[in-house]
């Protein structure tokens, strides 16, 4: 407000050192961050620092700026006043815009000089003493899309892993303010999905895309990580309420209990419900449509998977290789996790919960209101060696179903080719024998799986075994499908087995359309 009706900006006051103020000499090892609004990183002088250990050398708060607030105070402030105090910024001096100078003007020095600075320094004759002050460098927040993570209001200067983490509990808590109409009359629900993809799931892969540089830090790693996780727990959420033991497919896990009862609960900031719920009662046989009680989230699960296996830029990177090539832009999950991503695409389409899914303890926490016990929900680290859960531990279905596996299916083959790396759709390549060519790959690297309904013998390749919680499982992806379907007929599950050759059939189809590099035209004719 002060630049734009008055005109002025602030400087630091070189001349209350005592109470806040900033040296003269020293005001120039902040001037760098001015020239770097939308890098990463935060610099004093000429080496890169934690926001933190900016904020103490610049004196940002001291316990001296404040004063014990006055009764009258308290009593208009109310929740604002924190601790009983009053507190003002560190001390301020003011110039006229037009008296400062950018760049290496009337005699000015960058500190870095390949930085643009603009009006970063006063003209020596606009000051009392002769002695330039600088401006003072704030951070600044809009929110205009993802690209880069200190662009949003949120933000408030935080380093990377504090900016992800921020994100992913937003998405937690978020859940019962949006997807629950609490007696909203104009509660709208129908652009949930695209709206919760772009504040949360979006923002997420394009975080992740500016931290595929990992030479700023462990804080970056861990950053990186972090957008991964939770995605996959966006992903994987099982259905709150309470949940029994059931059997799938040989598989001892935790789900939903139809009939309302259970031996304990989800709760609902640890799930999502997958459908919609109306109410009956409000809107009758006729209206219900317009009295909803809860929106589902389906459709979100199959955002979050695609988010991480797209890799297209979420800026735009001007450079000689971008024009010449244009691949060294998409990066994707898979290039700094790849088993973990193959891990997760496997589990998935193969239906090995006990692999993938989230889990739960025998600890319990009671219900205040007299219900089920809570159990708390916790996501399976893929990324590990040999991924494991505890001992006493037990998985917990993650309302993943037919619709959002065949998602997965269509997003690896549309995004996970993008920079050619073919590694991942040729795991998830499906034949038929006797159908397609399979000549280049010897028998001892194949798995078959013969459909006794139709009597086509699928077949895949496999990749080695690994170990995921004590079990030995193919690091391929179409290998433990068929796998799977294997474990069905032998243990005579006649109607699981004819809906999972479905989605066997339909992975085998979509690799057929998108048989080629990027575009399919390489299909034979006869498929």
């Amino acid at each position: 407000m002060k630049a734009v009706y008055a005109g002025v900006l602030e400087t630091y006051d070189i001349d209350r050192v005592a109470e806040g103020g900033i040296a003269s000499e020293e005001q120039d090892q902040f001037a760098s961050n001015m020239g770097l609004q939308l890098s990463e990183v935060n610099v004093l002088g000429d080496r890169i620092a934690h926001y933190t250990a900016l904020a103490r050398e610049m004196k940002v708060f001291q316990p001296s700026y404040c004063r014990d607030a006055t009764p009258a105070e308290i009593e208009q402030g109310e929740w604002r006043v924190v601790h009983g105090k009053v507190c003002a910024q560190s001390p301020r001096d003011h110039y006229r815009w037009k008296d400062f100078i950018d760049d290496d003007e009337d005699g000015a020095k960058r500190p870095l000089d390949f930085l643009n600075l603009t009006a970063w320094k006063t003209l020596k004759s606009a000051t009392p003493d002769g002695r330039p002050r600088n401006r003072w460098s704030y951070r600044y927040g809009e929110t205009y899309g993802h690209g880069y993570l200190h662009t949003n209001p949120s933000d408030g200067g935080a380093d990377v892993y504090e900016v992800t983490i921020g994100n992913s509990r937003m998405f937690d808590l978020s859940y019962l303010t949006t997807y629950f109409r609490r007696q909203n009359k104009e509660y709208g629900y129908k652009s949930l999905p695209w709206s919760t993809a772009d504040r949360f799931l979006e923002r997420a892969r394009s975080f992740h895309w500016v931290l595929e540089d990992r030479s700023f830090g462990p804080e970056y790693e861990a950053a990186r990580r972090e957008t991964f996780h939770f995605l996959v727990r966006a992903a994987l959420s099982p259905e709150p309420g309470g949940a029994s033991k059931f059997n799938m497919g040989g598989q001892s896990v935790f789900d939903a209990d139809p009939n309302g009862g259970g031996v304990f609960q989800v709760a609902k900031v640890d799930g999502r419900y997958v459908a919609d719920e109306f109410s009956n009662v409000d809107g009758g046989n006729w209206d219900y449509l317009s009295w909803i009680d809860h929106a589902g989230y389906n459709a979100e699960r199959g955002m979050a998977l695609r988010a991480l296996l797209d890799g297209r830029p979420t800026l735009f990177t001007i450079s000689r290789e971008t024009y010449l090539d244009g691949r060294n832009v998409m990066k994707n999950f898979r290039d700094d996790e790849p088993q973990a991503v193959d891990r997760l695409m496997g589990g998935i389409l193969a239906e090995d919960w006990e692999t993938v899914a989230m889990w739960v303890g025998p600890d319990t926490i009671p219900d205040p209101h007299g219900g089920l016990p809570f159990r708390s929900v916790q996501a399976l680290d893929l990324t590990g060696a040999a991924p494991s859960r505890p001992a006493n531990s037990t998985p917990v279905f993650p309302n993943i179903g037919y619709q959002n596996q065949l998602g997965i299916v269509i997003y690896a083959h549309l995004f996970g080719r993008m920079n050619t790396d073919m590694t991942l759709v040729n795991k998830m390549r499906i034949y038929i024998k006797g159908v397609d060519f399979i000549g280049a790959i010897p028998d001892t690297e194949l798995v078959e799986f013969l459909d006794p309904n139709s009597g086509l013998t699928y077949v895949a390749r496999l990749y080695g075994e690994e170990t995921i919680n004590g079990r030995q499982v193919d690091k391929g992806i179409a290998s433990r499908m068929l796998q799977h379907a294997n474990a069905l007929a032998a243990i005579g599950t006649d109607d699981a087995l004819v809906k999972y050759v479905g989605l066997i059939d339909a992975t085998r189809q979509i690799g057929l359309m998108y048989n080629g590099p990027l575009d399919g035209t390489d299909v034979p004719a006869e498929n």
